[in-house]
């Protein structure tokens, strides 16, 4: 989702010129336009009544943008648990802590998307069964190539971020957790780890091991979170950890 889109974005010098040309000119900030038709790339993974996180140009990575009100899995599949999405007040955050957390988490869930769809795919490829995607025939190589993009591309957002002093080592537990999860995927797919064997790996006790103890850091950098965002944070790192 968030890879797709930074590939196809177009610089807004480029936009402009280009309505200059056929005599358009810009809509005014606060004017209203007609919607355009969705993009395919920034399609749902889930129904298309379920609004996915989102990214708009800014940077040399997108931000990440408000976080969705309701989410779901990728269609036909489950999240490893049941996430509650982050409550609007975030009780028990600072004001100026808010956005990181609002990114973070929008993160988490990209990158636990990702994870789910590649494990989807090595099951049923392990049980001899056709891989699809888009309605077409898929190979497992491919699956695995979008997994380290959208995971690598996660990795680096979180990196340019800036958390408070009090976040910074839950923060690097998230940054080696996603590493520790493409580390995993890279020796199953190696060595081809069977399905019942892959929790043993060392980088998915390490990844596990990762968000318990960025939970545990996060707890202690928000003594005062109130019971709504205690269960939504909590789920988002459950769903995230490998097993």
């Amino acid at each position: 989702m968030i890879a797709s889109f930074l590939r196809q974005g177009a610089p807004f010098g480029l936009c402009l010129f280009s309505l200059l040309l056929l005599g358009c000119p810009p809509a005014k900030p606060g004017v209203s336009t007609s919607a355009a038709s969705p993009s395919p790339s920034v399609a749902p993974s889930a129904s298309p009544s379920v609004a996915p996180p989102r990214a708009t140009p800014a940077g040399p990575i997108a931000k990440l943008t408000i976080y969705p009100a309701t989410i779901a899995p990728p269609e036909g599949q489950q999240w490893p648990v049941k996430i509650q999405p982050l409550p609007p007040a975030l009780v028990g955050v600072p004001s100026g802590d808010r956005e990181y957390i609002e990114i973070v988490f929008t993160v988490l869930l990209e990158a636990t998307d990702a994870k789910i769809r590649l494990l989807h795919a090595i099951k049923r490829t392990q049980e001899g069964k056709t891989l699809v995607d888009g309605g077409r025939p898929a190979k497992i190589k491919d699956k695995v190539r979008r997994y380290r993009s959208t995971t690598t591309l996660l990795q680096e957002r979180l990196g340019q971020l800036n958390p408070s002093s009090k976040l910074e080592a839950f923060h690097q537990s998230l940054l080696e957790a996603l590493g520790q999860q493409l580390l995993f995927f890279k020796a199953t797919m190696k060595n081809r780890v069977a399905w019942s064997k892959m929790p043993e790996l060392a980088s998915a006790k390490r990844s596990r091991y990762l968000t318990v103890r960025a939970w545990t850091q996060l707890k202690g950098a928000f003594p005062k979170l109130d019971a709504a965002a205690t269960a939504s944070f909590k789920s988002h790192l459950d769903a995230l950890r490998l097993y």
